[in-house]
């Protein structure tokens, strides 16, 4: 955010008209001018920024108070002082100035937004540069020469400099590389662990490529306008790495895709950050900003910490909390122990490890403890002979998924071991980092990590993880992520953010569940290029006031659970509390489940074996959402597919059961003979329902919530066609069959249109001139 204008309270209250005004009194002016402006109570602004997704806690750190204070004041409770509630109306018009609903989102600043639309431009221009002159033989190459020129740019601004344009005047390589080196050899962190040498962050240009260095050099005005370095220097720090990956470079993970790892976007890392330090105990936060002695801190630790987006934006919360309690040299020796102490990061690659130290130069941190291991290769130390068992306050992380291993790899894993007696199947990597957080956590300790669905949903190793969990933590809040979190890194894997805190004492507890449809931003994708593009929508500031702030459950819900309980995933707790509120509200009402009105037809055929040359073939796709009458392709037989099986017969139902949040659902027309539809499709027939009735309440969003409760896996979720037999139906007994006769005769209208509108294309294409 821009620093706040101060307004002087005499000019303020002439401007208005009044010359003494208290709290109550300004809750109750309705029309007064403010510099020529009418004056809305300060409590209707504060609603309208709450409204446009900025969070009780956001406002709170902007306008340096506590969030219960910004609680009162939007209730009515009390006011705030004058200079405060300049503060906001200063802050309300900022937002209404820039069109951004993303003003303060998170901790997100306008200065950031700033920043990164100009670096936009900036990597536009680098990246072609580099490619046209043919100077990288790999994307990886592309990537590490890219962020060594981004950084030592941005952290010579921040340290006084004027970056690359102006200590490179003449735009020879010579000058970059030399510009480049003397960065990186005065402001890169000492790091803890000795993998990485210095030699590792050379600019690979050579004395000849005069004109390539030109262009580099040329691609930085964006980022050297008197804005931008303003701008730079304010936020002290900016986590940049996250553009360059996410947006640009996805493809440089072709190697590493097999482990699953793909940066977190910056909306989620702030919301997980955030989440995690509200979540401590006043005395858990309070040891993070004592003057440390002895050199000891309490730990914050990624084990998969990739650029270290997760430990610079929790130095970026700890440091604005750090100021308001020291100054000058406690607040230096402060900021140089959480450095060297609190903050941990440890990743199997070499450049993730390089790029996070670049990352920490940016925050100004001078000795980093970072290393180049994997975390999931050692019993209780790393490498290094670090004890991390019993050691980490908090542990935030988006972990590898999709690597496997076997017991005999990872012999100190007693999960592991406990799986190979079960079966001699390889165990995931993501049920093996759940096992080893809980070991490296302290007691009382909290984890917030990114985990695939499955993990909370599946059934055999992964119900026998959740056990182990279960008798080793404390189940605290489960967060769904909508499919476009990943997309830009090139996955629709589902995900979602499991939180618990370590305790040897397990018990049945009240869990927060939530499912953030909205966080921020799409995707959207030119030829082979993922583009992310900001929207208004968001979920998580609410769902951030809900956690931290116990305010009344709008995007989520408590329920408890106890070890019994099957599935942890947020879309099935939140649809079970619908179904159970919607219930509640039926009265007495005996509920019409699917069973009641049909039944599964469950005949199979192999087209492959029919004696006629075609079928009439029905997928997923000829399914409409938005029709009702499901279409066909006609199919050679010879060339039926694997998954043609299902027979289908006029006036049949059909529902898929692949993403149901999708609600494909129609009926067979008449005139659809010997039908053939694929496996991922439930047929139901209708026996005392219209099959256009019965499709429209299958569409309802109560069924939906339902069927989703049901959902499995993870890329694709599916769900078993027996259990639509027991959905409930959202429609009363006695209304079924009158409704029915009214829907009855819309069908057979649909299917004469639809005839109609075939013979009219008969008769066109049999008199036109470019058919004879």
């Amino acid at each position: 955010m821009r620093k706040l204008r101060r307004i002087d309270p005499e000019v303020w209250t002439e401007n208005v008209g009044i010359a003494k005004i208290t709290a109550a009194r300004r809750a109750t002016v309705l029309h007064a001018v403010y510099n020529n402006c009418v004056l809305t109570p300060v409590t209707d602004l504060l609603a309208e920024l709450k409204a446009k997704n900025i969070s009780t806690m956001d406002l709170a750190d902007q306008l340096g108070v506590v969030p219960t204070t910004v609680g009162r004041w939007l209730r009515g409770e009390t006011f705030p002082q004058p200079e405060v509630e300049r503060a906001i109306r200063h802050l309300y018009t900022q937002l209404t100035e820039d069109g951004s609903s993303q003003f303060a989102l998170l901790g997100n600043t306008g200065d950031d937004s700033v920043v990164r639309s100009e670096l936009k431009r900036a990597l536009r221009e680098l990246r072609e540069s580099l490619h046209r002159h043919s100077r990288v033989t790999s994307r990886h190459e592309l990537l590490d020469q890219l962020c060594l020129l981004l950084l030592s740019h941005i952290i010579d601004i921040q340290v006084g400099g004027g970056g690359i344009v102006v200590a490179c005047p003449k735009a020879t390589p010579v000058e970059l590389k030399a510009f480049v080196g003397s960065v990186f050899t005065m402001h890169l962190p000492t790091h803890i662990s000795t993998e990485i040498a210095q030699e590792d962050f050379t600019l690979r240009l050579k004395d000849s490529e005069i004109s390539l260095a030109r262009e580099i050099v040329h691609a930085f005005r964006f980022l050297s306008t008197e804005h931008v370095r303003d701008s730079l220097l304010r936020m002290q720090g900016i986590d940049v790495l996250n553009d360059v990956f996410g947006e640009f470079l996805a493809g440089s993970f072709a190697d590493e895709k097999e482990l699953g790892q793909y940066l977190t976007p910056p909306e989620i890392v702030r919301f997980m950050v955030r989440t995690a330090f509200h979540s401590l105990s006043k005395e858990q936060i309070e040891d993070f900003f004592d003057l440390p002695q002895s050199g000891s801190l309490p730990l914050v630790l990624d084990p998969s910490c990739g650029v270290g987006s997760f430990l610079v934006e929790s130095l970026r919360f700890l440091r604005t909390e750090a100021a308001r309690r020291l100054s000058g040299k406690d607040l230096a020796r402060w900021h140089e122990a959480v450095g060297s102490n609190a903050l941990m990061g440890i990743d199997k690659s070499d450049r993730m490890v390089r790029l996070s130290l670049c990352n920490m130069a940016m925050f100004g941190i001078r000795r980093a403890n970072m290393h180049a291991a994997n975390s999931l290769q050692w019993g209780r130390t790393l490498a290094t002979q670090i004890d991390l068992h019993d050691k980490a306050r908090l542990i935030i992380t988006n972990p590898p998924f999709g690597a496997e291993f076997t017991a005999e790899e990872l012999v100190y894993s007693t999960f592991a071991r406990s799986r190979a007696s079960h079966s001699n199947s390889k165990v995931d990597s993501e049920l093996l980092f759940i096992e080893r957080y809980i070991e490296w956590l302290e007691p009382g300790g909290h984890l917030l990590a990114i985990v695939p669905d499955s993990v909370l949903t599946n059934r055999a190793a992964y119900e026998a993880l959740r056990a182990h969990v279960w008798q080793r933590a404390q189940i605290l809040n489960v967060i769904s992520l909508p499919q476009v979190t990943f997309a830009a890194a090139g996955t629709s894997t589902k995900t979602s953010i499991l939180h618990f805190k370590k305790s040897d004492t397990p018990t049945t507890c009240q869990v927060y569940f939530a499912v953030a449809d909205y966080v921020g931003y799409d995707v959207v994708t030119r030829g082979s290029q993922r583009r992310r593009v900001s929207t208004p929508a968001n979920d998580l500031p609410g769902i951030l006031d809900e956690l931290c702030m116990a305010e009344p459950e709008r995007k989520g819900v408590r329920r408890v659970i106890t070890e019994s309980d099957l599935r942890w995933d947020a879309t099935y707790h939140s649809s079970k509390a619908k179904l159970s509120s919607m219930l509640e509200n039926r009265g007495d009402l005996v509920p019409i489940r699917v069973r009641d009105v049909a039944r599964l037809r469950g005949e199979r055929t192999n087209p492959a074996r029919r004696s006629e040359r075609t079928f009439p073939y029905i997928e997923i796709s000829d399914i409409e959402s938005s029709q009702s009458i499901c279409r066909c392709q006609i199919t050679l037989c010879t060339e039926a597919p694997s998954r043609a099986r299902n027979v289908v017969r006029p006036g049949d139902v059909l529902v898929s059961t692949v993403r149901p949040d999708q609600k494909k659902i129609g009926v067979v027309p008449s005139n659809l003979v010997d039908g053939v539809c694929s496996t991922g499709i439930a047929v139901l027939v209708p026996e005392s329902i219209s099959p256009l009735l019965l499709a429209k309440l299958l569409r309802d969003d109560f069924v939906t919530d339902q069927l989703l409760m049901n959902n499995t896996g993870i890329a694709y979720p599916t769900f078993n066609e027996s259990v639509l037999l027991d959905i409930i139906l959202p429609i009363q007994p006695e209304l079924v069959l009158r409704i029915g006769e009214m829907a009855q005769a819309v069908w057979n209208g649909m299917e004469m249109l639809a005839v109609q509108q075939e013979e009219l294309t008969k008769i066109i294409e049999a008199s036109s001139f470019a058919h004879r």
